[in-house]
Parts: C-alpha cells; structure tokens; sequence
C-alpha cells in the first residue's frame, strides 16, 4: 500500500521488556524507519512512544525519553502509581507491607489515541508495537471504520518457552487479528542498536 499514511504506536514498556529478555538492544529510529516502510514506500505521520515515569523522573529515564524526543518520536507517559500491599511470611507467618510501583494508564493512552486518530482520519494504518491482548477491542473497532492495522511484536513458539512466553510475545489470536502481523524476531538486524 504504497503513499498511504501511517502512524506507529509503541508500547514502550513492552518493547523494553520483550527485548530485554532477548538481549536485544533497540535502535528506536531504525525500527520506526523499518516499519513505516514495511509494505512499501508510505508516508509517517507521526510515531509515539508511551512509557511510564518514576515520580520524580531519574536522569537516565529523562535521558532516554528526551533522545526519543529529538528524534521526533511523540512521548507520552503517566507516572508511576505506588501500590501498598501486605503479605504474610511462610517461615514465621509475619505480615510485611510491600510496596510496589506500577504503570498505570499508559495501555488506555495509547489505545485513546489509535481510536481517535483513526476517527480524526489521521492515518490510513496504525503499527501497534507491542501486542497486548488488552488491545483487541480496540483493534477491531479501528479495522471497521475501516483502517488498516499492523502488529509488530515478537512471536516466539510457545513450544520453546525460550526466553519464557510471558516475555511480552504476542499469543496466537493476537498474531491473526490485525491485517499484517510482523514477527519482530525474524528482522532483528534492521532494528538493532549498535553499541
């Protein structure tokens, strides 16, 4: 689908995770260049990346978030929300509070903006990086108004359970939903970040 227009949607905790757990080290400029050009020559409208952020941001997370920035990437993120929970120990039956930071919100933002874009007629296919079941209903509704959407997302075999498949790989109805599915592990040398 060539001169079509395209916009990319990143699910920045996914792709780190998914990719950490491959030792993969991402070149986020490389990665959207080799999307948008995927099925042809098309045109980017814009890429965003959404993350979640510790309160106070640390130096190495606003570093990170501002090269995405200068490189024309959209950030969008939410803060991280502390969770106080308790536990009780097995060895002595004691209860600790623990606590936990979570990323909250950030799946909703990033679905929010592929319905709306696709409503505002923004793009002609959304790339959703990250295949997050959470985001089927989604999915659907932008392939009815009609536009075209394309997963990028590693799709190891669930036989081989390596690296585990909980690693934020994309499960089977997640790979037949969109209109293209792009297995990430099989083009790993045009993204790749060279160190």
């Amino acid at each position: 689908m060539s001169n079509s227009r395209v916009m990319i949607f990143i699910d920045g905790s996914n792709l780190f995770w998914a990719a950490r757990a491959r030792n993969i080290p991402i070149d986020y400029q490389k990665l959207i260049d080799f999307l948008a050009n995927f099925k042809g020559s098309r045109s980017l409208v814009r890429p965003y990346y959404y993350g979640a952020e510790k309160v106070p941001p640390d130096s190495a997370q606003r570093g990170f978030y501002e090269k995405l920035r200068f490189q024309g990437i959209e950030v969008v993120t939410k803060p991280l929300v502390k969770r106080i929970s308790w536990a009780t120990l097995l060895t002595n039956n004691a209860r600790v509070q623990v606590t936990k930071e979570e990323e909250k919100g950030v799946d909703v933002a990033m679905v929010t903006d592929m319905l709306s874009m696709a409503y505002k007629n923004a793009y002609d296919a959304a790339i959703s990086v990250g295949a997050d079941a959470d985001f089927e209903n989604a999915i659907q509704n932008i392939k009815q108004i009609p536009k075209r959407v394309e997963i990028a997302a590693f799709s190891d075999d669930d036989t081989t359970n390596v690296p585990p498949k909980y690693f934020c790989t994309a499960c089977r109805k997640m790979r037949m939903l969109p209109d293209l599915f792009i297995p990430l592990e099989k083009y790993v040398d045009k993204f790749r970040r060279t160190i």
